[in-house]
């Protein structure tokens, strides 16, 4: 999963950039990153009611929204043997994380 996240931070300001637009076109979701092919990133964003939106990450996220600041976006980045959702904050005057103390990059089903 760590080489996941190095890939996703070196496309970082794209990742962010694609959720930003999707979300003022379609509303609140989750740029979901698929690294189930080898050597292939495959990514989509799903809103939050999408009905392909898989319920155990809806939970998590709707949980996690209702303290959170509007300034979030989040990536769920996965693979067939690992998942998780990182959670990026636009506001950089924000210190949520540093009042939270709570990095939330991991889910479980």
């Amino acid at each position: 999963m760590d080489g996941y996240v190095n890939v996703v931070e070196r496309r970082m300001d794209d990742l962010i950039k694609i959720c930003i637009q999707e979300r003022k076109n379609r509303g609140f979701g989750v740029l979901f990153l698929n690294f189930i092919e080898e050597n292939k990133l495959n990514c989509f964003y799903l809103t939050i009611d999408d009905k392909n939106f898989p319920h155990n990450i809806r939970k998590n996220i709707l949980e996690r929204r209702e303290v959170s600041p509007d300034s979030m976006v989040y990536l769920y980045v996965y693979d067939d043997k690992e998942e998780r959702i990182l959670e990026i904050d636009l506001d950089k005057n924000s210190n949520f994380h540093e009042k939270t103390n709570n990095k939330f990059s991991n889910i479980m089903n």
